[in-house]
């Protein structure tokens, strides 16, 4: 080791193959402490080499006069060697390492202010070197470093080494000495991969095209597993793949054999570079990749909206039942978990239990967990991979399984139907308005005459069952119930009650002119009330107008061109100044108008019975 002048004493890298099976088991404990109180199914356990297994690792370079030594940093504490032992990394990097220490000694040009070492390392025994630098690189360098590369293939010898690149960097400077990324290939499901990085997965050869700089698995051996892995637990799916932070086509090419069509987003330039590189290697015509974030992807397929990066993707030949995401140590955002709903199945490889466990959380009255591994990418540290497989509760799947109506969803995208399904409860129920699909009339038109009040009572009995499943309160029930039975008059279009034949109550409040007419009676008589004027003092009252009837023809069964704030957010301001005696002079007013427009006081009594299901939402209750 270095002397008290020298660097700081190592303390990074060690293994210890004799503790390694009892520190495995702790971190396995720990996640079962993490998965507390829900329901696992036993937990498939991949090991790791416990020593040189490490493809990819970075040192500082301390320099010292005419010496240089490798530093390590690990929780705030600098750690330096001058006897290059490494033995967490792969055998390649070891050698390599040693070899590069003695030549930036006896080099002046390849040591001057080299601060940084970074290897690279495959399993196809191919390697990359990254030598960074305080100071602008040049031809001299270059030259330099072609030989340094000539020296180490021939030190390394072919059987060791069959690919060398060595990369220099400076400030805003990227020099490659032959290129910039090695190719790595993986043996997949008794496939051959080769991925400008290469791999044997499921018994398929698969070779990776692994990139300088950007990410990539950095236990060789333990990713193979992870790949056979998720391979395996696919085999069967129905439907297609959606993959979000795929990378560089790690998990993408080897799952693509077990689906129809994949779809695939990658937010890294470097990495959509070569993902496309290695899609295209194996001739893989059943992948869509577009580079954007798992946010914006979401935010898109929600509405089956349209980008430039979705140019050629048609939604309406998808069937997206299979959601796989590899999300980093924070997990996914809250768009994307809420989306975990939306999926038959679903694949999560998780660097950071403790997120994974938190997200899964939130679809656990959905989705159970079905299939669960640990991947110990990282030995002799406190991290741990882990991977689940959940799938839709045969309860969450109730209308499906119901006799009187699941005949009328089985040509039906469900994935599309839940996600429409979900905005138009979540803003009928009184948050925010983001639904874009039909009006209820018209999203349930194909379905009439056919359609009866037997197949709604149908629908209202499973929405009943999954409530009390949930243990939601029965007062809380009777509510959102209240609110469902709102949209009946629309969904059946037309039903029979007492004998006679009711249109939809849009119609018979005089569909969307009728109700403007209304509505421009009624903030006559509003702004003449006393209880209540003073609340509209400063308002603009054509913008208030055109949001109330937009608001109210979609609430009694017309089109939704509604586009402003939910109930809660637009009274927000005036609580808690707002009463229920002003929501009722409100009510007086609306009943008032109707009265006045001649409507039959039966359709007065269904108009207010939609209000009321407002009343919670304006008065922040």
């Amino acid at each position: 080791m270095a002397g008290e002048t020298g660097p700081p004493e190592a303390g990074t890298g060690q293994v210890f193959p004799e503790q390694y099976d009892q520190q495995l088991q702790a971190k396995l404990a720990r996640v079962r402490e993490l998965f507390a109180g829900q329901q696992l199914p036993e937990i498939e356990v991949f090991r790791s080499s416990p020593e040189h297994f490490r493809m990819r690792t970075e040192f500082r370079v301390w320099l010292q006069q005419d010496e240089a030594y490798y530093v390590m940093f690990e929780k705030n504490e600098r750690n330096g060697s001058d006897d290059d032992e490494f033995p967490v990394a792969s055998q390649l990097i070891c050698e390599l390492m040693v070899l590069l220490r003695k030549e930036l000694i006896a080099h002046p040009v390849l040591r001057d202010k080299v601060f940084q070492a970074n290897f690279h390392s495959t399993l196809s025994k191919q390697a990359m070197v990254t030598l960074v630098y305080r100071r602008p690189l040049d031809d001299v360098w270059q030259e330099a470093a072609r030989a340094l590369r000539s020296r180490l293939l021939k030190a390394l010898g072919p059987e060791a080494c069959s690919q060398l690149h060595i990369v220099g960097r400076s400030r805003k400077q990227k020099l490659c000495v032959d290129a910039d990324h090695v190719f790595e290939r993986m043996e997949v499901a008794g496939r051959s991969y080769e991925y400008m990085q290469r791999m044997e997965v499921a018994g398929r050869s698969c070779e990776y095209m692994q990139v300088e700089g950007a990410f990539s698995q950095p236990n060789g051996g333990v990713c193979q597993h992870m790949l056979n892995w998720a391979v395996e637990s696919t085999k069967g799916s129905s439907g297609d793949l959606l993959e979000l932070y795929c990378g560089n086509g790690n998990f993408t090419i080897p799952l693509a054999q077990n689906f129809k069509q994949v779809v695939a987003t990658e937010v890294s330039k470097a990495s959509v570079a070569a993902a496309r590189h290695n899609i295209a290697a194996i001739a893989a015509d059943n992948i869509f990749l577009a580079r954007m974030s798992s946010e914006e992807f979401t935010e898109t397929w929600k509405v089956k909206g349209t980008r430039n990066r979705l140019a050629g993707l048609d939604w309406e030949q998808l069937s997206l039942d299979t959601l796989f995401v590899d999300p980093p140590r924070a997990g996914l955002d809250p768009a994307t978990e809420q989306m975990l709903q939306d999926f038959e199945q679903v694949v999560y490889i998780s660097c950071n239990p403790e997120t994974l466990a938190k997200n899964l959380r939130s679809v656990a009255h959905s989705h159970d967990i079905v299939r669960m591994a640990v991947f110990d990418q990282f030995p002799y540290t406190e991290h741990i991979e882990a991977g689940v497989v959940i799938r839709r509760k045969p309860s969450a799947a109730a209308v499906l399984a119901d006799d009187r109506i699941k005949h009328y969803f089985e040509s039906t995208d469900m994935v599309k139907q839940r996600a429409h399904q979900a905005a138009f409860m979540t803003y009928a129920f009184g948050g925010e308005n983001k639904y874009a699909g039909k009006d209820m009339a018209a999203a349930h038109r194909h379905l009439i005459p056919h359609l009866t009040e037997e197949h709604f009572n149908a629908v209202v009995d499973n929405f009943v069952a999954t409530l009390q499943e949930l243990g939601v309160p029965q007062e809380d029930i009777d509510d959102a119930c209240a609110v469902v039975a709102t949209t009946k008059d629309a969904v059946l279009a037309e039903y029979q009650k007492d004998g006679k034949r009711h249109a939809p109550l849009i119609d018979r409040l005089g569909g969307a002119d009728g109700v403007r007419t209304a509505v421009d009676i009624f903030y006559n008589k509003v702004l003449a009330d006393n209880r209540i004027k003073h609340y509209f003092a400063g308002t603009d009252m054509k913008k208030q107008r055109a949001h109330q009837a937009a608001f109210m023809t979609y609430a009694f069964g017309g089109e939704n061109h509604y586009t402003g704030r939910d109930m809660a957010e637009v009274h927000k301001k005036i609580i808690p100044h707002l009463t229920e005696e002003h929501f009722n002079a409100v009510v007086d007013n609306f009943v008032a108008t109707l009265q006045e427009l001649g409507v039959p006081q039966e359709d007065i009594d269904d108009a207010c019975a939609v209000v009321a299901t407002t009343k919670d939402a304006v008065l922040a209750e």
